[in-house]
């Protein structure tokens, strides 16, 4: 590239690879627009996904912990109404979501 930009300007000077790759490196423009290096993921895309129905699709996250240690916020959200609903658990344990889960039913 550095060749073809001599070539179409015509002109050159002593260390003028160095600066052009300077140039290119503190550009915001150039790093935004340069092509990835590794492959895209396959998993972990940011689509939203589409509940055929009601209570088919349930998300579950547990938020902590709280300040002055009192305990964890279990967060679950019907996918198809978007209805959230806030817990609160005192430990981050699998056992502690599944029995918060099962009062909820």
């Amino acid at each position: 590239m550095i060749y073809a930009l001599t070539q179409e300007c015509r002109v050159h000077w002593r260390g003028l690879h160095a600066d052009v790759a300077h140039y290119i490196a503190s550009c915001f423009r150039c790093q935004f627009a340069k092509a990835a290096k590794h492959k895209p993921s396959l998993t972990g895309t940011v689509n939203p996904t589409m509940a055929p129905r009601p209570h088919h699709t349930w998300y579950l996250d547990l938020k902590g912990a709280m300040p002055k240690e009192t305990g964890y916020i279990l967060v679950i959200v019907e996918a198809f109404s978007r209805y959230v609903l806030l817990r609160k658990c005192n430990d981050a344990t699998s056992t502690e979501v599944c029995l918060e889960r099962v009062i909820f039913y």
